[in-house]
């Protein structure tokens, strides 16, 4: 029997800047999270594939290419993170927190098993030429499946409060686990296609990249990126549908015209992804592939934008009964030169990509 939840009290500190704000922050700051997240997980994955794949020299190649840019993304992957993850806390504070008190351990293990992630990809980038730095990869990518299962957990508790108490009773000391949620599977393994596929986009990247300078090695990356990038895309319509199913059945409707912006941003999701696809696929035909593929890339973005979107729809729609008004009290000041560091920021972080991969 389901119990009525309690929601704890909305913080009594008001936000210093309006609610809209700091929702857009949440979208933007993830959205970024999301794809250095994607290019660690990805990366890793297809790293581990080329190791194990032999008759072409660059499989090699093209292992240690990514293994050795595994820890800059993973760094990224995190400093990224802790922004969207404070806006969940600025917005959905009472539910974020309860969530994580009942999964207190598991939450709390997360810090362990990143510092192996990362001792593990550190070892294999500097010195990942021998068969055991082969496992320490398989290692490293345990751990990052290990911690999006632990905040796959975590993120799917805390939309529904009326499970919170029983989950409480079952374990008062926060070791638990949502296994029980329908959707926690189907959201898991979504998540981890669209990694392989980002991952594909940017092996293809590197080799534009590297298209000048070992045009052979390009257009094997370009190939084997766009390998990578295609099938797990085609995928993801068998899995976004068992995603959809797997949600309460009024959630599943809101994609399916009961919420005008939630089957608008699906539709969108779905138009763009296709054409991103043909746009590839004509890339690996093309003598000069760089407007195609940047073609493909700018759909991927917005359909990533979409489906991003599409997650805060569904938070919204478990949570929006819940939700209390939180007081506001704008401070100009303080919120006019957060604005115009976060700006300087994001240029800072633009710059550094840039030299990154112009080193690449």
């Amino acid at each position: 029997m389901q119990n009525q939840p309690v929601i704890p009290a909305v913080d009594p500190i008001p936000l210093p800047g309006p609610a809209w704000l700091f929702w857009t922050l949440l979208v933007l700051t993830f959205l970024l999270h999301t794809i250095a997240m994607n290019c660690v997980v990805g990366g890793t994955l297809i790293s581990i594939a080329a190791r194990f794949r032999h008759g072409n020299p660059f499989y090699g190649r093209l292992a240690e290419d990514l293994a050795r840019k595994i820890p800059s993304f993973l760094a990224a992957t995190i400093t990224l993170g802790v922004a969207p993850l404070l806006f969940v806390q600025v917005l959905y504070g009472q539910f974020f927190y309860s969530s994580s008190v009942i999964l207190a351990w598991p939450w709390l293990s997360v810090i362990g098993v990143l510092t192996v992630s990362y001792y593990a990809a550190y070892a294999v980038a500097f010195k990942g030429e021998g068969s055991h730095y082969r496992h320490l990869s398989v290692v490293s990518l345990v751990a990052f499946l290990t911690i999006a299962f632990i905040y796959t957990s975590n993120f799917t508790l805390m939309l529904t409060p009326e499970k919170w108490l029983d989950k409480h009773l079952a374990s008062t000391a926060g070791l638990n686990l949502n296994l029980d949620e329908r959707m926690l599977s189907a959201r898991l393994v979504h998540t981890l296609v669209a990694a392989a596929a980002i991952a594909g986009l940017l092996v293809v990247i590197l080799g534009l990249i590297k298209w000048k300078k070992d045009e052979a090695y390009a257009r094997f990356l370009l190939a084997h990126g766009a390998y990578w990038f295609i099938i797990p895309t085609m995928l993801q319509f068998a899995v976004g549908a068992w995603f959809l199913i797997s949600l309460p059945h009024d959630k599943t409707l809101l994609y399916l015209g009961d919420d005008r912006r939630a089957t608008l941003l699906l539709g969108a999701a779905l138009i763009t992804t296709l054409p991103a696809v043909l746009l590839m696929l004509l890339a690996l035909r093309s003598k000069v592939p760089h407007a195609k593929v940047f073609a493909s890339l700018l759909l991927t973005t917005f359909s990533l934008v979409s489906m991003v979107l599409m997650r805060d729809v569904l938070r919204s729609a478990y949570l929006t009964p819940y939700l209390q008004a939180p007081d506001v009290r704008i401070q100009w000041n303080v919120l006019w030169l957060f604005l115009i560091l976060f700006a300087g920021s994001l240029g800072l972080w633009g710059m550094m990509v840039k030299k990154y991969f112009a080193r690449t």
